[in-house]
């Protein structure tokens, strides 16, 4: 009987979180909630279901922190889990810079290479200028010549050489 209460509260309380997302009391009820009754997936659910496009920034910032942590505890080990819903944050804020190097270093962690370059360039190709594009050039150029990737660690770096071709280390780089 108390946990048929239980599951009706987690119910409620789910709907209210997805109701209103920048609620936080409703999100930390939802997430006791399902912890109480070892739901999680019911919780992974509304994350996903939430973390969509169209959402404020700092919202999705909020939201998409307090997720991976919940994935986190809940899915330990799990990467591709939390990777995905990272991308997910990614979709729904192509500037979430702190999703991106999260991504980088779950996936540099099992050398899968290949998908960290991916997400360099996913990010790259909604950046067109400015510090951030170079930071992220930078970073692609340095995780391509330290995987291998040879003729993609040019291109980073002759891509990094068109925004900035005074600088002497990128010229120098790009020698080798």
């Amino acid at each position: 009987e108390k946990t048929k209460a239980t599951a009706e509260k987690l119910k409620a309380a789910l709907a209210a979180a997805q109701a209103e997302p920048a609620n936080a009391a409703a999100w930390e009820e939802a997430e006791t909630l399902a912890s109480q009754l070892q739901k999680p997936d019911d919780m992974a659910a509304l994350y996903r279901k939430v973390l969509k496009p169209g959402l404020d920034s700092e919202l999705v910032t909020a939201l998409g922190q307090r997720a991976l942590r919940f994935f986190e505890e809940w899915y330990a080990g799990e990467t591709d889990r939390a990777v995905e819903l990272l991308r997910q944050v990614l979709a729904a804020d192509p500037d979430a810079d702190w999703a991106i190097e999260r991504i980088t270093i779950l996936l540099s962690v099992q050398q899968r290479w290949d998908e960290v370059l991916a997400t360099y360039d996913q990010a790259l190709s909604g950046t067109s200028e400015g510090a951030r594009r170079h930071r992220l050039l930078q970073e692609a150029a340095a995780v391509a010549s330290d995987s291998g990737a040879t003729e993609r660690a040019i291109g980073y770096l002759q891509a990094l050489f068109n925004t900035t071709p005074a600088a002497p280390e990128i010229s120098s780089a790009l020698e080798r």
